[in-house]
């Protein structure tokens, strides 16, 4: 029987008119039913809880297993980009190829103007909008617009 079904199975046993409790034996039994089920969930809860837990903690050992991989890995497509020097390459098991893309580089020692800063928490260049106005011509003091190739290994 389900949570439901013994709460009207309770609620059945109530006189309508009197509120009286109309059979005490089969409400003591539907009580003890109804705490049986609901202790029962309590344990299914803290039994998910536990699994998710021990799958948090297995998930944060292995991202520390795996974030000396990933530097190696980060280490070795450096290496590749310099051995390729911006040539494609391709043989049995991947490939490298390049992508041109550029980027706003911003001097140390620039000195912008306010429209050329965005406040987030900290005042910054907002290099989106330097990028469009270097396109478009426009000289901004410390700020150039910096060609790069990017590498993908697949």
């Amino acid at each position: 029987m389900s949570i439901y079904e013994i709460d009207s199975a309770i609620a059945a046993l109530v006189d309508e008119e009197t509120g009286e409790l109309l059979d005490y034996d089969a409400f003591l039994e539907l009580k003890m039913e109804r705490d049986t089920k609901v202790e029962n969930m309590i344990r299914w809860y803290k039994n998910e809880l536990a699994y998710a837990n021990a799958y948090k903690e297995e998930a944060a050992s292995l991202m520390k297993l795996a974030e000396p991989r990933l530097n190696k890995a980060e280490s070795l497509k450096k290496y590749i980009s310099q051995v390729t020097e911006g040539v494609s390459f391709r043989c049995s098991i991947g490939e490298t190829s390049w992508r041109k893309s550029s980027a706003v580089d911003i001097a140390i020692d620039a000195d912008l103007d306010n429209k050329w800063l965005r406040t987030k928490t900290t005042v910054e260049p907002d290099k989106k909008a330097i990028s469009e106005a270097l396109k478009q011509g426009e000289v901004i003091p410390g700020a150039s617009l910096v060609e790069r190739n990017n590498m993908s290994i697949k």
